[in-house]
């Protein structure tokens, strides 16, 4: 059962690293005080939030509350679900692309992070950080690699009539000197490659600057696991990278939506679709289509299908993260989406992070910066 603890009401930045360094490695308590043995790390979610907060909500079984701190863009988010209480620091520096900040166990954390994330009242989704995008965040400057981690199934996607026999799996976590060469193995070797998609980096900073270090753990759903070190300032510092570079890519795709614009008298059309080029074809297309339009995570995609020609389909969509239309052409080597005016750029990184992880690491979308 979750203790009910109250975070301090910070009133500057320091205060603030001065809070979440306290949540490094605080032993757990039970009811009675007494210790554990497992330890609490510091951990932070990215998300994205296209309706804004309310100072009170509710997201599936969970009771939320937001409540101010001394600082405009901190708040303190108070979770309750089945009697426990949770805390979060909430960070809305860009009211868009929120970060939230706590020690609580990862079990409960993350099954909240979830339910939030799959409540489609509140427009969240996870922060959906592509294999490309991960290892260009850790190779960028003050960044050390560390290690990396790969999830992939075909179970999502594969063909109905196949059943569970002959599930391809591959689930791998290396850290330390080898793991730059494991990598160049895995992503080189034709048996292996199509399924080297990251799910994680571990990265290092701070170490060169002598004020400390901080290795992390950067997953591909927008979460940050503090792993070893202290300098809390060089963890904010990687969380503050990825939000640039996810928030720029979304910004990027939405830059394309198609739509008309009123030029000198004129109504032109604008913005072009996005093509996913598949390296390995679709064995079984209507199983495929019918996945991924079945409403449910990891895609978070409703659909109608009808033919266009033999091997050639459109499906009309609705992304249930924001509820907006989306139009697919889809054969069997490649997928065509065109994104609406209101639509969440969003979509397409979601898109691109899961068909990397349940198709082919190797599936590409050209225009995703």
């Amino acid at each position: 059962m979750a203790e009910n603890r109250r975070l301090p009401r910070v009133g500057t930045q320091q205060e603030f690293v001065d809070a979440l360094e306290g949540m490094i490695a605080t032993p757990g308590l039970d009811g009675e005080g007494a210790q554990l043995g497992r330890t609490r790390e510091l951990k932070s979610y990215m998300l994205e939030s296209d309706r804004g907060l309310e100072s009170r909500f509710d997201a599936s079984d969970l009771e939320c509350s937001v409540r101010d701190t001394g600082l405009d863009h901190i708040k303190i988010l108070n979770v309750r679900r089945n009697e426990n209480s949770y805390e979060f620091f909430l960070d809305r520096r860009d009211p868009r692309f929120l970060v939230l900040h706590t020690n609580e166990r990862s079990d409960d954390a993350s099954r909240i992070v979830e339910k939030l994330t799959n409540d489609t009242r509140h427009a969240f989704d996870h922060a959906w950080l592509h294999s490309d995008m991960l290892q260009r965040i850790a190779e960028m400057p003050g960044n050390d690699f560390r290690g990396f981690g790969v999830s992939y199934s075909d179970r999502y996607l594969r063909s109905e009539e196949s059943g569970d026999a002959g599930i391809e799996n591959m689930n791998l976590s290396i850290s330390g000197s080898t793991a730059a060469e494991v990598q160049r193995m895995i992503q080189t070797s034709p048996q292996t490659r199509g399924a080297s998609a990251h799910n994680m980096v571990r990265i290092m900073r701070g170490a060169a600057s002598g004020r400390g270090h901080v290795q992390d753990e950067v997953h591909n759903t927008g979460y940050f696991a503090l792993k070893s070190g202290k300098s809390v300032a060089d963890h904010l510092a990687l969380i503050g990278l990825c939000r640039e570079e996810y928030a720029k890519a979304v910004k990027h795709v939405e830059s394309l939506r198609i739509g008309t614009e009123l030029v000198d008298g004129k109504r032109l059309f604008e913005g072009r679709p996005f093509d996913f080029k598949f390296k390995n074809d679709v064995k079984d297309l209507d199983s495929f289509i019918s996945k991924m339009f079945n409403s449910e995570i990891p895609f978070k995609l409703w659909g109608i299908k009808s033919a266009i020609s033999e091997g050639y389909f459109k499906v009309l969509a609705i992304d249930l993260h924001t509820g907006s239309p989306l139009d697919f052409e889809i054969a069997s080597d490649m997928m065509r989406v065109y994104l609406h005016k209101d639509s969440c750029g969003n979509t397409i990184l979601r898109l691109l992070t899961n068909l990397q992880m349940y198709h082919d690491a190797e599936d590409a979308c050209l225009q995703v910066s």
